[in-house]
């Protein structure tokens, strides 16, 4: 099965960037979340608290399985049994790793654990998921409100972003963008109190103010619920899976269109990366 048709690595939710944890390997069927150790996660004992490692090896043996499901495929977790090892102290390393042990059409096996920089074991994990073919009816899908507020706000005054063009790890070019937010889409709906819909206009120059891009595109809510970006390519139009995460939106390339980009806040700005080629990072802004 191609990547194109694989899902891709789901946004961190708010409570795993609250704790700092971050996604390191990821992919056919294994997936290892990273965290340093710092004072605010340890209990009244001075040593990490269990919830961190029951977060960190959810996170991870549940990325282990969607590394291998369908875009359409969702699962949730139905048990995990956590044993705990050893305790790890303020300025320790931690890894978790999760991977498949067995997978169904509707179950999956998966089994983990946690060791330090130095390799001494923490804790370890076994547990089920239930996978369904697509999402369940039940299930909503988590929105990036915060993002949404702040395209809301900018439809008078806009946005004004400047950055950098990133070819190979060099730097290529500076650049930079204005963008319009327009409440109404291409077919004359108003949708300026519709959270979840935009249009979206972009225009980017060089320093010298030399075209090198421009780009009108809509980001409008699916009767499933689902956000999409959707945008005119020559005589194609693309309509483009959009993840949502907290506080950021990640929308995905497909075979029609296979950049993809990412808005994110970071210390209270709105960023944007975007990438060519996967884990290649070609475009670093920063909007105003």
């Amino acid at each position: 099965m191609t990547n194109d048709f694989l899902s891709m690595p789901p946004e961190l939710s708010g409570i795993s960037q609250a704790l700092g944890i971050q996604r390191g390997e990821w992919g056919k069927g294994k997936c290892t979340m990273t965290v340093d150790v710092e004072n605010f996660h340890t209990n009244k004992g001075g040593v990490a608290h269990g919830g961190l490692y029951t977060m960190m090896l959810d996170s991870s043996l549940g990325g282990a399985l969607v590394s291998t499901l369908k875009k359409d495929e969702w699962c949730a977790t139905t048990q995990l049994v956590t044993s705990f090892i050893d305790a790890a102290k303020i300025g320790d390393s931690l890894t978790a790793t999760g991977r498949i042990v067995r997978r169904g059409r509707n179950v999956a096996h998966l089994e983990g654990e946690i060791t330090t920089q130095s390799g001494r074991l923490i804790a370890t994990a076994k547990g089920t998921w239930a996978i369904w073919e697509s999402r369940p009816a039940n299930l909503n899908i988590r929105r990036a409100d915060v993002i949404f507020e702040v395209l809301k706000n900018s439809i008078d005054e806009g946005l004004k972003g400047k950055g950098e063009w990133i070819f190979k790890n060099n730097l290529q070019t500076k650049s930079r963008m204005d963008v319009e937010i327009i409440s109404k889409l291409s077919n004359d709906i108003d949708v300026s109190g519709d959270i979840g819909a935009f249009r979206i206009s972009e225009k980017v120059t060089d320093i010298e103010g030399k075209s090198l891009h421009n780009d009108v595109s809509e980001l409008r809510r699916g009767s499933d619920g689902q956000l999409y970006l959707i945008f005119e390519k020559g005589d194609i139009k693309v309509r483009k899976h959009v993840e949502e995460g907290s506080n950021s939106i990640r929308i995905i390339g497909n075979h029609e269109s296979p950049e993809s980009w990412r808005y994110f806040i970071e210390e209270g700005d709105l960023k944007m990366h975007l990438w060519f080629v996967a884990d290649e990072l070609a475009i670093d802004y920063i909007y105003q």
